[in-house]
């Protein structure tokens, strides 16, 4: 399996196929926040999504937020979910393990009866993936309201999917980069070469990572 590459996905959270999460074993949900239930550095969710969140647990499955968000500076975005019954771990530093270990610890699953659900690749894709989590992509809320940080994600996206629309978007499958180079030790500064978007990108795991070739 390719650890960029989700296992579905959604237009968004209301399109998820929740029954055919169950099926396939389900039994805890765990959402990104900002781009996914809400817009980034806003307030919190609106009331459609706490009526989805809240039928959610009324079904039986268990809900988390894990977010990289400064959520100290958002009280009423915690208060919201502490309304519903939602736990929130944050900061996560996704796609680092330790927050998707602490959101399976809270939440008393493993991670093979586990979904993350969430708009970015590097960070709830990449991470999910790693943890042992089913992963789901969904289409940002907004992409023209992200951090910098998140900018820079989307074009790296868009390099390793060889394309230039937002996945969940696409009528066709997605393309492998033809010109990725694998990267090389970690720390060390490589080359990311794409047809008319050179970059460079730091590795920072302690293990080596290979784009599609």
């Amino acid at each position: 399996m390719n650890i960029f590459h989700p296992r579905s996905y959604a237009p968004s959270i209301h399109h998820v196929d929740y029954e055919a999460l169950r099926r396939r074993g389900i039994r805890a949900l765990i959402f990104d926040l900002d781009n996914t239930l809400c817009l980034w550095r806003a307030g919190p969710p609106d009331a459609r999504v706490r009526k989805l969140l809240k039928e959610l647990i009324t079904q039986g499955f268990r809900v988390a937020v894990l977010s990289n968000g400064r959520l100290s500076l958002r009280p009423e975005v915690l208060a919201f979910f502490e309304e519903i019954g939602v736990p929130v771990i944050w900061p996560a530093r996704k796609p680092l393990p330790r927050g998707f270990k602490r959101a399976l610890w809270v939440l008393k699953v493993r991670p093979e009866e586990t979904a993350i659900i969430g708009d970015q690749l590097f960070t709830d894709v990449l991470g999910g993936n790693l943890a042992g989590l089913y992963t789901v992509l969904v289409t940002p809320l907004d992409p023209g309201r992200e951090s910098p940080f998140t900018k820079l994600n989307r074009i790296l996206e868009r390099v390793l999917a060889g394309r230039k629309d937002p996945p969940a978007e696409r009528s066709s499958p997605p393309q492998e980069t033809p010109h990725a180079k694998v990267l090389a030790d970690p720390g060390e500064w490589v080359e990311l070469e794409h047809t008319d978007l050179p970059l460079q990108l730091r590795i920072l795991t302690t293990d080596n990572v290979k784009f599609p070739s």
